[in-house]
């Protein structure tokens, strides 16, 4: 029979004759056990690594373990690597980083413009730009260094400067512009209102000028005369034709269509023996080539809608001495007598385009409006009860500026509800006043001194003094502004072009 030794394992026999001592089976079979699971050969060799990720390439960051009488040299534990990337502009990283770059650390735009995302995937890394910070800088677009000046200007990059010139109409100035971070910041600026200029149209002949009306591209003027005709001019004021249709009369308003086709003229009465008698409003639809003589009063003042349908005459009841407003919505054919609470006199009326928005002044009241053409009239205890003399209104009617004779300017942006007493342009003898249709420009006369403009709805004012000191009295302006024609009362008419 076979010895039973002969069926007891080597490793026990072994194991039994040190010590009772247990000896791994890859000793007993020379082989190493590896740290991620496994035996490797003994006198085999492999390559670990001491990361799986490394922020370089995996060769970097290897070593060759040997198995040798079952010891494993070496240290590194992962037996798999995935390259990372070496010379980014971040030094070397892993697989899997990413980050921002740029192609410029100080463009003429937002950073945002021109940043990419560059990422490390296994030892290639994508994109090229190349900068890892970036400073804002300024994309072309306007500068504006006061509440009036302002100019394009080009890209920046930050702490770039550049020079610019207000393009904003009515003012001149400059300033040094500087990106700073994404923000432009400002030096050596300046900025002051631009002066009209100036013709004095001695075509006109120098009469008793009294009012003045423009059509809205400021081409076609008319002008009356106190104990005279009317005038009208198509050039801007260049050359004036004497209109004796409506006849000499102590003219002192006159209103016109925006394209100077129809216009409305009106005087205070006519003195006789026995005293003064009514007089008439006069209607023109041929640009003053012909007139129609149409209602009778005693008139200190007309306004017109846009296209010449809508009339309102201020006028003064002898009988009573209350004013009395009227209305027309056929060009004067009829008129409406409308009721107001009014008791002050002198009437001067201001519309709207559309003829809805009427605004009227009065000497000794309060300003009085009305939104549905003079059916309805609201007394404007807001504005105060003074000496007022003339009133404009900007298209939409929302836009109001009145003048008091020996005070201030005052101006309204809701429809008359609330004031502002402007007093930048002083207290004077104000005379006439005129509004641009979108209301932010102004221009108001001086009798005994000088004409006064304004390009930021009265807020602050200009003294044109290149149109000398003068017996002013009425004005005119084109819709945008730009063309302005005003009356001397025993003088010239004079035209200004401003910026």
């Amino acid at each position: 029979m076979r010895s039973v030794l002969a069926f007891i394992p080597l490793a026990i026999l072994i194991s039994a004759t040190a010590s009772a001592q247990i000896v791994p089976l890859s000793v007993w079979k020379n082989t190493c056990d590896l740290p991620w699971g496994g035996l490797l050969d003994g006198g085999s060799t492999l390559t670990a690594y001491s990361s799986a990720t490394p922020a370089g390439t995996c060769t970097s960051f290897s070593e060759t373990r040997n198995c040798s009488g079952a010891t494993l040299s070496g240290s590194f534990t992962n037996i798999s690597c995935t390259d990372g990337c070496t010379g980014t502009p971040w030094g070397a990283v892993a697989s899997g980083y990413s980050n921002t770059a740029y192609s410029s650390a100080t463009p003429a735009a937002a950073c945002s413009t021109v940043a990419e995302t560059r990422t490390c995937t296994a030892g290639t890394l994508s994109g090229s730009y190349t900068n890892t910070s970036c400073t804002d800088g300024c994309a072309a677009g306007t500068a504006t260094w006061s509440t009036n000046c302002s100019a394009s200007v080009a890209a920046l990059s930050s702490g770039g400067s550049t020079s610019a010139t207000n393009t904003a109409s009515g003012y001149t100035g400059s300033a040094t512009v500087t990106c700073n971070a994404g923000s432009y910041s400002y030096s050596g600026t300046s900025c002051t209102a631009a002066s009209c200029t100036w013709t004095e149209r001695t075509a006109s002949g120098s009469r008793a000028w009294t009012e003045i009306a423009s059509s809205s591209d400021g081409t076609k003027l008319a002008a009356t005369v106190d104990g005279g005709y009317i005038y009208t001019s198509t050039d801007s004021g260049a050359i004036w034709t004497e209109r004796t249709g409506a006849g000499t009369h102590g003219w002192n308003s006159i209103a016109s269509s925006s394209d100077g086709t129809k216009l409305a003229s009106a005087y205070l009465w006519t003195m006789t023996q026995s005293g003064p008698t009514s007089a008439y409003v006069y209607t023109s639809t041929n640009s003053g080539a012909s007139w129609t003589q149409r209602s009778a009063g005693i008139y200190f003042g007309l306004a017109s809608s846009s296209d010449g349908s809508k009339l309102v005459s201020g006028e003064y009841a002898i009988y009573d001495g209350y004013p009395v407003i009227r209305t027309s919505s056929n060009s004067g054919l009829s008129w409406t007598e409308r009721s107001i609470p009014a008791i002050g006199w002198s009437p001067k009326p201001a519309s709207s385009s559309d003829g809805t928005k009427i605004a009227f002044s009065f000497v000794g009241d309060y300003i009085y409006t009305s939104n549905d053409s003079g059916a309805t009239w609201t007394e404007r205890t807001a504005s105060g009860s003074r000496a007022w003399s003339n009133i404009a209104s900007s298209s939409d009617g929302t836009k109001l500026a009145a003048e008091v004779n020996g005070g201030y300017i005052y101006t309204s942006t809701d429809s008359g509800a609330t004031w502002t007493e402007q007093t930048a342009a002083g207290s004077r003898a104000w005379g006439g006043i005129a509004m641009s249709s979108d209301g932010t420009k102004l221009a108001a006369t001086v009798n005994g001194g000088y004409i006064y403009t304004s390009t930021d709805s009265g807020a602050t004012w200009t003294e044109q003094t290149a149109a000398g000191s003068r017996a002013w009295e009425g004005i005119a302006m084109s819709s945008d502004g730009t063309k302005l024609a005003a009356t001397v009362g025993g003088g010239y008419i004079y035209t200004g072009a401003c910026p």
